[in-house]
Protein backbone atom coordinates (compact mmCIF):
# COMPACT_ATOMS: atom_id res chain seq x y z
CA UNK A 1 0.00 0.00 0.00
CA UNK A 2 1.14 3.56 -1.18
CA UNK A 3 2.72 5.47 2.09
CA UNK A 4 2.68 2.50 4.51
CA UNK A 5 6.38 1.86 5.14
CA UNK A 6 6.88 6.10 4.92
CA UNK A 7 8.67 7.10 7.85
CA UNK A 8 9.22 11.09 8.20
CA UNK A 9 13.30 12.01 8.23
CA UNK A 10 14.72 15.01 8.39
CA UNK A 11 14.69 17.08 5.17
CA UNK A 12 18.37 16.58 4.13
CA UNK A 13 19.22 12.80 4.87
CA UNK A 14 15.09 12.23 2.70
CA UNK A 15 16.23 14.40 0.12
CA UNK A 16 19.62 12.73 -0.21
CA UNK A 17 18.43 9.00 -0.21
CA UNK A 18 15.50 9.65 -2.41
CA UNK A 19 18.38 11.33 -5.47
CA UNK A 20 20.47 8.72 -5.00
CA UNK A 21 18.00 5.80 -4.97
CA UNK A 22 14.98 7.09 -7.18
CA UNK A 23 16.34 10.13 -9.34
CA UNK A 24 19.87 9.13 -10.19
CA UNK A 25 18.16 5.50 -11.34
CA UNK A 26 15.56 7.42 -13.13
CA UNK A 27 17.83 9.04 -15.11
CA UNK A 28 20.28 6.45 -15.78
CA UNK A 29 16.98 3.69 -16.77
CA UNK A 30 16.19 6.85 -19.01
CA UNK A 31 19.00 7.53 -20.91
CA UNK A 32 19.23 3.36 -21.84
CA UNK A 33 15.53 3.87 -23.37
CA UNK A 34 16.49 6.73 -24.85
CA UNK A 35 19.95 6.47 -26.23
CA UNK A 36 19.45 3.52 -28.06
CA UNK A 37 16.40 4.31 -29.29
CA UNK A 38 17.98 7.56 -31.24
CA UNK A 39 20.56 5.16 -32.36
CA UNK A 40 18.46 3.29 -34.05
CA UNK A 41 16.11 5.80 -35.30
CA UNK A 42 19.34 7.54 -37.89
CA UNK A 43 18.31 10.57 -36.98
CA UNK A 44 20.87 13.15 -37.37
CA UNK A 45 22.71 14.38 -33.81
CA UNK A 46 21.31 18.81 -33.51
CA UNK A 47 21.21 20.84 -31.06
CA UNK A 48 16.85 20.70 -31.74
CA UNK A 49 17.36 16.86 -30.82
CA UNK A 50 19.18 17.67 -27.78
CA UNK A 51 16.26 19.86 -26.52
CA UNK A 52 13.81 17.39 -27.52
CA UNK A 53 15.36 14.63 -25.51
CA UNK A 54 16.03 16.80 -22.87
CA UNK A 55 12.46 17.89 -22.34
CA UNK A 56 11.60 14.27 -22.60
CA UNK A 57 14.12 13.46 -19.50
CA UNK A 58 12.62 16.97 -17.23
CA UNK A 59 9.26 15.79 -17.87
CA UNK A 60 8.85 12.05 -17.23
CA UNK A 61 5.99 11.55 -18.70
CA UNK A 62 4.77 7.45 -19.24
CA UNK A 63 3.09 8.25 -22.45
CA UNK A 64 3.60 10.85 -25.01
CA UNK A 65 2.38 14.47 -24.36
CA UNK A 66 1.37 16.27 -28.23
CA UNK A 67 0.32 19.65 -26.88
CA UNK A 68 3.87 20.18 -25.86
CA UNK A 69 5.42 17.65 -29.08
CA UNK A 70 7.52 16.10 -25.87
CA UNK A 71 7.96 11.90 -26.16
CA UNK A 72 7.12 9.33 -23.61
CA UNK A 73 10.63 8.66 -21.20
CA UNK A 74 9.61 4.75 -21.14
CA UNK A 75 8.64 2.95 -18.06
CA UNK A 76 11.38 4.87 -15.85
CA UNK A 77 8.40 7.60 -15.32
CA UNK A 78 7.63 5.47 -12.33
CA UNK A 79 10.96 6.70 -10.72
CA UNK A 80 10.35 9.89 -11.36
CA UNK A 81 6.58 10.23 -10.21
CA UNK A 82 7.77 8.26 -6.49
CA UNK A 83 10.34 10.72 -6.42
CA UNK A 84 8.07 13.79 -6.59
CA UNK A 85 5.50 11.93 -4.36
CA UNK A 86 7.94 11.30 -2.13
CA UNK A 87 8.93 14.89 -1.29
CA UNK A 88 5.97 16.78 -1.84
CA UNK A 89 4.36 13.81 0.78
CA UNK A 90 7.32 14.87 3.17
CA UNK A 91 6.21 18.53 3.03
CA UNK A 92 2.90 17.96 4.22
CA UNK A 93 3.15 15.16 6.88
CA UNK A 94 5.29 18.21 8.42
CA UNK A 95 3.09 20.61 7.51
CA UNK A 96 -0.10 18.62 9.53
CA UNK A 97 2.55 18.30 12.44
CA UNK A 98 3.40 21.26 13.05
CA UNK A 99 0.15 22.78 12.36
CA UNK A 100 -1.58 20.20 14.59
CA UNK A 101 -4.14 19.41 11.46
CA UNK A 102 -6.81 16.62 12.77
CA UNK A 103 -6.76 13.22 10.29
CA UNK A 104 -10.22 14.64 8.79
CA UNK A 105 -8.67 17.80 7.38
CA UNK A 106 -5.57 16.04 6.56
CA UNK A 107 -7.88 13.55 4.35
CA UNK A 108 -9.69 16.84 2.86
CA UNK A 109 -6.26 18.32 2.00
CA UNK A 110 -4.93 15.17 0.39
CA UNK A 111 -8.50 14.62 -1.58
CA UNK A 112 -8.12 18.64 -2.99
CA UNK A 113 -4.67 18.53 -3.47
CA UNK A 114 -4.79 15.09 -5.85
CA UNK A 115 -7.96 16.44 -7.75
CA UNK A 116 -6.26 19.38 -8.51
CA UNK A 117 -3.22 17.90 -9.84
CA UNK A 118 -5.44 15.81 -12.10
CA UNK A 119 -7.36 18.62 -13.55
CA UNK A 120 -4.68 20.13 -14.52
CA UNK A 121 -3.61 17.25 -16.64
CA UNK A 122 -6.72 15.50 -17.60
CA UNK A 123 -9.04 19.04 -18.05
CA UNK A 124 -6.50 21.18 -18.88
CA UNK A 125 -3.86 19.18 -20.70
CA UNK A 126 -1.06 20.05 -18.87
CA UNK A 127 1.66 17.87 -17.36
CA UNK A 128 4.16 19.63 -15.12
CA UNK A 129 7.74 18.56 -15.09
CA UNK A 130 9.07 15.01 -13.20
CA UNK A 131 5.11 14.47 -12.92
CA UNK A 132 4.67 16.94 -10.04
CA UNK A 133 0.53 17.03 -11.56
CA UNK A 134 0.39 13.05 -11.12
CA UNK A 135 2.19 13.50 -7.53
CA UNK A 136 -0.60 15.32 -6.70
CA UNK A 137 -3.08 12.23 -6.98
CA UNK A 138 -0.17 9.21 -5.78
CA UNK A 139 -0.11 11.70 -2.33
CA UNK A 140 -3.68 11.44 -1.66
CA UNK A 141 -2.79 6.93 -1.65
CA UNK A 142 0.38 7.63 0.29
CA UNK A 143 -1.54 9.51 3.11
CA UNK A 144 -4.07 7.01 3.44
CA UNK A 145 -1.66 4.25 3.90
CA UNK A 146 0.11 6.26 5.96
CA UNK A 147 -2.68 6.83 8.60
CA UNK A 148 -3.64 3.06 8.39
CA UNK A 149 -0.05 2.42 9.61
CA UNK A 150 -0.54 5.50 12.42
CA UNK A 151 -3.78 3.56 13.35
CA UNK A 152 -2.83 0.03 13.45
CA UNK A 153 -5.55 -0.70 10.50
CA UNK A 154 -2.91 -3.43 8.94
CA UNK A 155 -4.62 -6.02 6.99
CA UNK A 156 -4.60 -9.51 9.50
CA UNK A 157 -3.91 -12.67 7.87
CA UNK A 158 -6.31 -13.95 10.90
CA UNK A 159 -9.21 -11.70 9.41
CA UNK A 160 -10.12 -13.92 6.29
CA UNK A 161 -13.55 -11.84 6.19
CA UNK A 162 -12.08 -8.13 5.63
CA UNK A 163 -9.98 -10.10 3.20
CA UNK A 164 -13.09 -11.58 1.04
CA UNK A 165 -14.74 -8.53 1.35
CA UNK A 166 -11.78 -6.48 0.10
CA UNK A 167 -11.22 -8.87 -2.74
CA UNK A 168 -14.95 -8.34 -3.84
CA UNK A 169 -14.84 -4.87 -3.44
CA UNK A 170 -11.92 -4.50 -5.27
CA UNK A 171 -13.19 -7.01 -8.49
CA UNK A 172 -16.33 -4.60 -8.70
CA UNK A 173 -15.29 -1.36 -8.52
CA UNK A 174 -12.61 -2.05 -10.92
CA UNK A 175 -15.26 -2.89 -13.71
CA UNK A 176 -17.15 0.09 -13.07
CA UNK A 177 -13.78 2.38 -13.20
CA UNK A 178 -10.33 2.94 -14.47
CA UNK A 179 -7.13 3.93 -13.17
CA UNK A 180 -3.84 3.89 -15.28
CA UNK A 181 -1.52 6.16 -13.82
CA UNK A 182 0.70 6.91 -16.49
CA UNK A 183 -1.67 8.03 -18.86
CA UNK A 184 -3.38 10.20 -15.60
CA UNK A 185 -6.51 8.06 -16.29
CA UNK A 186 -8.77 7.89 -13.07
CA UNK A 187 -11.93 6.92 -14.70
CA UNK A 188 -14.23 7.66 -11.47
CA UNK A 189 -12.26 9.32 -8.82
CA UNK A 190 -13.68 8.25 -5.55
CA UNK A 191 -14.52 4.45 -7.29
CA UNK A 192 -11.20 3.60 -8.61
CA UNK A 193 -9.65 5.09 -5.56
CA UNK A 194 -11.27 2.67 -3.48
CA UNK A 195 -10.81 -0.05 -5.78
CA UNK A 196 -7.05 0.66 -5.88
CA UNK A 197 -7.08 0.74 -1.87
CA UNK A 198 -8.90 -2.76 -1.97
CA UNK A 199 -6.90 -4.41 -4.41
CA UNK A 200 -3.71 -2.66 -1.80
CA UNK A 201 -5.33 -4.79 0.75
CA UNK A 202 -5.68 -7.88 -0.69
CA UNK A 203 -2.04 -7.85 -2.03
CA UNK A 204 -0.74 -7.20 2.03
CA UNK A 205 -3.09 -9.78 3.28
CA UNK A 206 -2.05 -12.39 0.78
CA UNK A 207 1.53 -11.78 1.57
CA UNK A 208 1.15 -11.83 5.44
CA UNK A 209 -0.97 -15.10 5.08
CA UNK A 210 2.07 -16.70 3.09
CA UNK A 211 4.52 -15.37 5.73
CA UNK A 212 2.69 -17.80 8.48
CA UNK A 213 2.85 -20.55 6.21
CA UNK A 214 6.59 -20.26 4.96
CA UNK A 215 7.39 -23.46 6.97
CA UNK A 216 5.24 -24.99 4.64
CA UNK A 217 7.84 -26.88 1.74
CA UNK A 218 6.07 -25.42 -1.14
CA UNK A 219 4.60 -22.52 -0.12
CA UNK A 220 7.80 -21.47 1.93
CA UNK A 221 9.53 -21.69 -0.95
CA UNK A 222 7.58 -19.52 -3.08
CA UNK A 223 7.36 -17.44 0.09
CA UNK A 224 11.19 -16.98 -0.05
CA UNK A 225 10.84 -15.92 -3.94
CA UNK A 226 8.79 -13.18 -2.98
CA UNK A 227 11.14 -11.60 -0.68
CA UNK A 228 13.77 -12.11 -3.00
CA UNK A 229 11.37 -9.99 -5.50
CA UNK A 230 10.60 -7.68 -2.96
CA UNK A 231 14.28 -7.35 -1.38
CA UNK A 232 15.57 -6.60 -5.53
CA UNK A 233 12.77 -4.90 -6.88
CA UNK A 234 14.80 -1.87 -8.23
CA UNK A 235 17.17 -4.48 -10.18
CA UNK A 236 13.71 -6.30 -11.06
CA UNK A 237 12.09 -2.93 -12.50
CA UNK A 238 15.73 -2.16 -13.85
CA UNK A 239 16.12 -4.67 -16.02
CA UNK A 240 12.19 -5.01 -16.93
CA UNK A 241 12.97 -1.29 -18.53
CA UNK A 242 16.02 -1.78 -20.43
CA UNK A 243 14.74 -5.23 -22.18
CA UNK A 244 11.84 -3.83 -24.09
CA UNK A 245 14.47 -5.00 -26.84
CA UNK A 246 13.33 -8.24 -26.83
CA UNK A 247 10.42 -9.32 -28.74
CA UNK A 248 8.72 -10.80 -26.32
CA UNK A 249 5.51 -10.98 -27.60
CA UNK A 250 6.32 -11.55 -31.34
CA UNK A 251 8.31 -14.97 -30.70
CA UNK A 252 7.21 -17.75 -33.66
CA UNK A 253 7.03 -20.31 -30.53
CA UNK A 254 4.47 -18.25 -27.94
CA UNK A 255 2.77 -16.83 -30.87
CA UNK A 256 1.76 -20.15 -31.72
CA UNK A 257 0.54 -20.90 -28.57
CA UNK A 258 -3.09 -19.76 -26.66
CA UNK A 259 -2.79 -16.51 -25.33
CA UNK A 260 0.36 -15.28 -26.47
CA UNK A 261 0.82 -12.49 -24.60
CA UNK A 262 0.13 -13.54 -21.21
CA UNK A 263 2.49 -15.96 -22.05
CA UNK A 264 4.99 -13.92 -23.38
CA UNK A 265 4.61 -11.83 -19.99
CA UNK A 266 5.30 -15.13 -17.65
CA UNK A 267 8.50 -15.61 -19.93
CA UNK A 268 9.81 -12.01 -20.03
CA UNK A 269 9.19 -11.69 -16.04
CA UNK A 270 10.74 -15.29 -15.15
CA UNK A 271 13.62 -13.98 -17.19
CA UNK A 272 13.80 -10.47 -15.58
CA UNK A 273 13.67 -12.30 -12.10
CA UNK A 274 16.19 -14.82 -12.81
CA UNK A 275 18.73 -12.75 -13.88
CA UNK A 276 18.31 -10.27 -11.15
CA UNK A 277 18.90 -13.04 -8.96
CA UNK A 278 22.14 -14.10 -11.33
CA UNK A 279 23.45 -10.65 -10.51
CA UNK A 280 22.93 -10.85 -6.78
CA UNK A 281 24.79 -13.95 -6.61
CA UNK A 282 27.40 -13.05 -8.41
Amino acid sequence: MPGYTFRPKPWRELLSGSVSRLLVPYVVLALAWQVPTFLMSGAPLTAATLVTRLQTLVFASGVDIPGLGVAAVGMAWFLAALFTSRLLFSVLVRLFDHRGIGVVWQGVVCAAIAFCGLSVSRLMGVYLPLDLDLSCYIVLLMWIGYTARQRRLEPSASKPLLFIGAGVTWLVLAALSGLELSSRRVDGFVVATVAALAGSYCVCWVSMALEKLKDVPVLGSFEQALVFCGQASLAIFAIHTVDWFIPWQTMPLLMALPVPWLLASIVRCGCDIGLAYVIKKA
